[in-house]
């Protein structure tokens, strides 16, 4: 996972880490949560190892998958 900095970063980082723990507790892959949350392919990689910053929407998405 590509470390993001300043406050925005950190932030993100805390999200993404969050987000890896209930994906890992659920058994689920990248692949299949981007899935489950109706995201387009390559959304979750990229959050990941691009840096891209998420919508609310698509954060809203993987939250309902989660029930967060």
């Amino acid at each position: 996972m590509e470390l993001l900095y300043g406050i925005e970063g950190y932030i993100m980082n805390e999200v993404l880490q969050k987000i890896d723990k209930l994906r890992k507790e659920k058994g689920l892959s990248i692949f299949k949560l981007t899935e489950l949350a109706g995201l387009s392919e390559n959304t979750i990689y990229n959050w990941y190892n691009k840096g891209s910053q998420p919508t609310i929407d698509a954060l809203k998405a993987v939250c309902d998958v989660f029930n967060v």
